[in-house]
């Protein structure tokens, strides 16, 4: 294998000996020692149990969801929009987590309907501005 920096592997030899079970015993050699040349030269992971380089996955925590920032983060979306196709948009790209609030935390979701709602009304009452 060669880089175009110039950089190459030397070949390698390997020698697979299995028992000549059928007309597939060649092909399958030669597919098992090339696999296991890409795997040694690439440091690939199989993730199988017999690899000497498996490891389970830790279970990684999820540390808990941030409301509280989260939820400034929109007020302060929110204070910045000016016309409707903005607070469309606003919906349209954080709805889903307005309807996880709902549940998860409902003086959050409480506080930003409010915002929400206060801003469609400023919006209503002719007091869309174009910045």
């Amino acid at each position: 294998m060669c880089h175009k920096s110039g950089e190459e592997t030397k070949p390698v030899v390997t020698v697979v000996a299995l028992p000549v079970t059928g007309a597939q015993t060649s092909g399958s050699a030669q597919s098992y020692a090339l696999k296991q040349y890409l795997r040694g030269l690439f440091l690939i992971q199989t993730g199988e149990a017999d690899d000497p380089d498996y490891n389970e996955p830790p279970e990684l925590e999820q540390p808990p969801f941030d409301w509280d920032g989260w939820a400034n983060e929109r007020l302060v979306e929110l204070k910045n929009i000016n016309r409707f196709d903005m607070l469309e948009e606003f919906e349209k790209m954080h709805g889903s987590k307005f309807a996880e609030a709902q549940t998860q935390n409902p003086e959050i979701y409480a506080t930003l309907g409010a915002a929400y709602q206060a801003k469609q009304k400023e919006l209503e009452h002719g007091r869309e501005t174009n910045i």
